[in-house]
């Protein structure tokens, strides 16, 4: 089945162009993630459910 569909496939410059951005892509979301200066916001809003809110106790 796959080798039927991909026999009609001859726009072969677009799958490529499109992988390479999704790499890139890819590759950014990952540097962006894991950068040094992600650590402090992470750790802050890792303590964000454990808060307590005042707004929780005037109701």
């Amino acid at each position: 089945m796959n080798k039927d569909w991909l026999r009609h496939f001859s726009d072969t410059d677009l799958a490529v162009v499109g992988m390479l951005i999704f790499l890139i892509f890819f590759i950014g979301v990952f540097l962006w993630t894991f950068r040094k200066s992600a650590g402090q916001i992470y750790d802050r809003l890792s303590k964000i459910p454990l808060e307590e809110s005042e707004d929780l106790h005037a109701k």
